[in-house]
C-alpha cells in the first residue's frame, strides 16, 4: 500500500534560509501556528489556498528555502520514533550490560516499535 499523506487543511510549513520566520510570515499577513523543526515554521492559510500562500512565500528566495503542505501523518510517525531512538541511544551507552539485561532492553525497544505499526 502506498503512503497516503494526511494534510492539515489551511496549514503549510515554511523552511527558512535565515531565522526570520515568524515575524516575516506575520508581516506577509499569515498567522504563525508554531515551530515544526529547526528553521521550519507552520503558518495558517485559507483552506484550499495552501499552494497559493506557499508560492507567495517563495517570492522571497533570499529568506525562504521552500514550503510544503503540513502532513500530520508524517509528523505522528516522526514523533513515534523519537522514544525508541532515545532508548537505542541509552542502550548504546550501556552495551556492556549483562546479556540478559541487554536482551531485555532490546525487547522493550522491539515491543515499542511493534506498537508503532499502523
Amino acid at each position: 500500500m502506498e503512503y497516503e499523506p494526511e494534510y492539515a487543511k489551511g496549514q503549510i510549513v515554511v523552511i527558512w534560509k535565515v531565522n526570520i520566520g515568524k515575524e516575516f510570515g506575520e508581516t506577509l499577513g499569515y498567522k504563525f501556528l508554531g515551530n515544526d523543526y529547526t528553521n521550519q515554521e507552520i503558518f495558517k492559510t485559507p483552506e484550499e489556498g495552501e499552494e497559493k500562500v506557499g508560492k507567495h512565500f517563495m517570492k522571497y528566495p533570499e529568506f525562504v528555502e521552500t514550503f510544503y503542505l503540513r502532513d500530520l501523518k508524517l509528523e505522528r510517525r516522526w514523533e513515534s520514533l523519537e522514544e525508541p531512538e532515545q532508548m537505542l541511544n541509552s542502550l548504546r551507552d550501556t552495551c556492556e550490560k549483562p546479556t540478559q539485561e541487554y536482551n531485555q532492553a532490546l525487547e522493550e525497544i522491539i515491543n515499542y516499535l511493534e506498537n508503532c505499526k499502523e
